[in-house]
């Protein structure tokens, strides 16, 4: 039996002249603004993932009070608890609604988006327990705040102010607060 021995080859050797040369690492050098900018929006991430976790601990930590809140107390009294919520949230949505239908009754009766809160509290602080008729009583005594012919045209501004009785110049806000500090 014969040995063959293994002799390593190098083909390359033996190749035409053409030497080629294996591509040499190309590293990607980054400017300071580059890297200033991968490094903000890595911290971005982190913070919004971080953020999301607070917030489901958060609603955890809301949740597990509320039972140990509820975990004292009687069947009746959790149920007092829910109604005055409740009665709560009602309040706020009368409120919410009177407001609403007091401002459809001020621009149904002519008066400029601009004006409707002034003329709202004003109706407000009157005696009339109906919204329309406080609205028609501010607007009949203060004309300024219904919208005319004259808004336009353009503006008219007077410097001055309405002259009374005694011949003294006073402006609306002193009418009005004159009318309501009685």
């Amino acid at each position: 039996m014969t040995k063959l021995f293994k002799i390593p080859m190098r083909l390359q050797f033996f190749a035409d002249g053409d030497e080629t040369t294996p591509p040499a690492d190309e590293s990607k050098s980054f400017t300071q603004e580059e890297v200033d900018q991968i490094v903000a929006d890595r911290v971005d991430r982190a913070e919004k993932k971080s953020g999301k976790v607070a917030t489901g601990l958060q609603a955890k930590l809301d949740e597990a009070t509320a039972k140990l809140d509820n975990a004292g107390k009687s069947k009746e009294e959790q149920d007092n608890a829910d109604l005055e919520a409740l009665k709560g949230n009602l309040s706020a949505k009368e409120e919410e609604l009177a407001n609403t239908k007091a401002e459809l009754e001020a621009l149904k009766q002519g008066v400029p988006a601009d004006k409707l809160e002034k003329v709202i509290k004003l109706a407000k602080l009157s005696d009339e327990e109906d919204i329309e008729t406080a609205i028609a009583g501010v607007l009949e005594e203060f004309p300024m705040f219904k919208e005319s012919k004259e808004d336009e045209k353009g503006p008219y501004f007077s410097k001055k102010g309405n002259k009374n009785k005694d011949d003294k110049e006073t402006n609306a806000f002193e009418l009005v607060a004159k009318k309501y500090k009685k």
